[in-house]
């Protein structure tokens, strides 16, 4: 059998139901490989949900228990984090926004030419990621995206970064007369869609929502993005 390794895990306390969830809706496979082997898992999901049921961990199954029965484990949430990693390595959201427009200018040169359908699919979902981009809350992005650079130093673990997003999160949710104060109160979408080829799509609202505080990510300040993500 295999030896047990008792290091201390700082993440262990985030392996659960949440996280295997997590992961199931941004992905082509569940959290522990349900689509690689079939209905091995069938008992642990939910009938109705598919979802996993809560008394089960399906975090805790390792890649080298799985059974690759159908091919190699594929997401399309990281295939498109690898298309882009240029643009989303832009040092601000406007950068990002700015070079995902750029790609997505390309569809009208490669449109139509034979060859090429690939670079139109790429162009298509730089579109979309823009298009979602600017129909969110800017001073959300712009908290997300600070949240994501603290996270990446090399003293920040699975528990502190969550417990900063938490912070952060409650801010922005009670902040008197805030984006999602007023979101909530307007009872509209927010144009939720789903990357393309993720079988969790949601389907585009009509109503979309688009009084938030801030016109663009450029209105707002620094100082307002640190007043939700200081001490956090």
């Amino acid at each position: 059998g295999r030896e047990q390794n008792d290091e201390y895990d700082v993440n262990e306390d985030f392996r659960n139901v949440a996280v295997g969830n997590l992961i199931q809706h941004i992905s082509e496979y569940d959290a522990a490989g349900a689509n690689e082997y079939g209905c091995y898992l069938r008992d642990d999901l939910d009938e109705e949900t598919g979802l996993f049921l809560k008394d089960k961990d399906p975090s805790i199954t390792l890649v080298e228990d799985r059974i690759q029965m159908y091919g190699e484990v594929v997401s399309q949430f990281v295939s498109w984090g690898a298309t882009f990693q240029d643009a989303l390595l832009e040092p601000t959201v406007e950068g990002i926004i700015a070079r995902l427009e750029e790609i997505a200018a390309t569809k009208a040169e490669f449109e139509g030419k034979s060859g090429c359908e690939e670079d139109v699919m790429v162009a298509e979902q730089a579109e979309t990621l823009v298009s979602n981009m600017k129909q969110r809350s800017p001073l959300a992005l712009r908290t997300m995206h600070r949240l994501l650079q603290q996270g990446a130093e090399t003293d920040e673990t699975l528990e502190s970064c969550m417990e900063r997003e938490k912070t952060s999160q409650m801010r922005l949710f009670s902040k008197k007369d805030g984006d999602f104060v007023r979101w909530a109160e307007s009872g509209k979408g927010v144009g939720l869609v789903g990357m393309k080829g993720i079988a969790s799509t949601m389907k585009e609202k009509e109503d979309t929502f688009s009084n938030w505080n801030h016109a663009s990510v450029k209105e707002v300040t620094d100082d307002e993005v640190e007043e939700i993500v200081s001490d956090a």
